[in-house]
């Protein structure tokens, strides 16, 4: 994408943000940034290791996997993935709206409620191949409904911003603490290492490449080179239009994700 492309990218990604901010969480930064400040410590996700990791589960579901239209949501088999809620979903906090809520992004209540449950009684860390195996039972072996439910969850738990569409989880201070002590880190990330941060933003890049490169519609294409820099676009927006800039720029997390998302439909497709 050229610079002039990418620009225009960012002016469209800062017309769809926090058209009317429901939810503020300017409370919650504190203890973001405190947690991002904590010495990492292996097990580290990197790109061979998560490679490795998700083929291998991948390939212990395939009997079942290569049954779905993997567009067809896991738990609504009659309704698909609608392009604009993947786009819309990926980029902004639920409570961060008063728009109408997506029909099509928001996996059940109780399985969002298996997962998070899942990483916070992990005994040690829970490492991104042990996610990807309990996100796979969830969704019955389809990979991308596997990935919604981990950003959704993973956002959740994280950052506490997507509580209106899930208002019978209470998510508290102690639950973001307690969920970033499950989080694995990504190697490379220098002085800040905001694990649940880049636990999300991994899932999120992997549910929206595999989507959009699946869909492959003109607008689903657009989306997707947008995400091509989504890391970028978040940081410019939410420093310049809402005043609240991110704790890190979760590059190295987002790019592992999206690439792990293009390489799975791949497979899924017999290209690879």
């Amino acid at each position: 994408m050229s610079i002039e492309s990418k620009s225009n990218a960012l002016k469209v990604a800062s017309t769809l943000f926090y058209k009317k901010r429901a939810g503020n969480r300017a409370g919650l930064r504190l203890t973001y940034r405190m947690l991002a400040e904590q010495d990492p410590r292996a097990p580290y996700s990197t790109n061979e290791s998560l490679v490795n990791d998700i083929f291998e589960v991948m390939d212990d579901f395939q009997d079942k996997t290569k049954h779905f239209d993997l567009l067809r949501l896991y738990w609504l088999k009659a309704e698909k993935y609608d392009t604009s809620e993947i786009f819309l979903s990926a980029i902004q906090f639920m409570d961060d709206h008063n728009a109408i809520l997506p029909k099509t992004t928001l996996p059940p209540a109780d399985d969002i409620l298996e997962f998070s449950n899942f990483v916070l009684q992990s005994t040690d860390k829970a490492t991104h191949k042990k996610q990807f195996e309990k996100l796979m039972q969830i969704s019955g072996g389809n990979p991308i409904g596997a990935s919604n439910v981990g950003f959704i969850a993973s956002r959740l738990y994280a950052r506490g911003g997507d509580t209106r569409a899930y208002p019978e989880i209470k998510i508290g201070i102690e639950d973001i603490v307690a969920w970033n002590v499950k989080m694995p880190y990504f190697e490379g990330n220098g002085k800040t290492n905001d694990a649940s941060g880049d636990n999300y933003y991994f899932w999120t890049h992997f549910f929206a490449a595999s989507t959009l490169r699946l869909i492959g519609t003109a607008e689903a294409n657009f989306y997707d080179k947008i995400f091509e820099y989504g890391s970028d676009i978040m940081t410019f927006v939410r420093k310049t239009f809402v005043g609240q800039p991110t704790v890190t720029a979760h590059r190295e997390a987002s790019m592992i994700g999206r690439n792990l998302g293009i390489a799975v439909i791949e497979k899924c497709e017999g290209s690879i």
